[in-house]
């Protein structure tokens, strides 16, 4: 059973360096069905560097998702998720 996470179309895919106020919505889904996040108990989203090397996470409440029982995740950029990043390509990946 493959897990996987894949943007949401009309989610952005790239954001501008001291941007404070961008959402990502990003979709869990395994074997290509939805996942149901309605009753996970923690969601945390993983950003890694081209390199793939964990650079932190950032944790989202469950209770605030609003399209939970589609799989779909709203992952805020904000300047306390990530601050600190350089500019470049980065990775997410979701743990729940």
């Amino acid at each position: 059973m493959a897990k996987t996470l894949m943007y949401v179309p009309g989610s952005p895919t790239s954001v501008k360096l001291g941007d404070t106020d961008t959402n990502l919505y990003l979709q869990v889904a395994k074997d290509n069905v939805n996942v149901d996040l309605t009753s996970v108990k923690s969601i945390t989203v993983k950003i890694a560097d081209s390199n793939k090397n964990y650079l932190k996470d950032i944790s989202i409440a469950p209770a605030n998702l609003t399209s939970g029982n589609n799989g779909i995740l709203t992952v805020p950029l904000n300047s306390d998720n990530v601050g600190g990043l350089n500019s470049g390509d980065y990775y997410f990946e979701s743990g729940l």
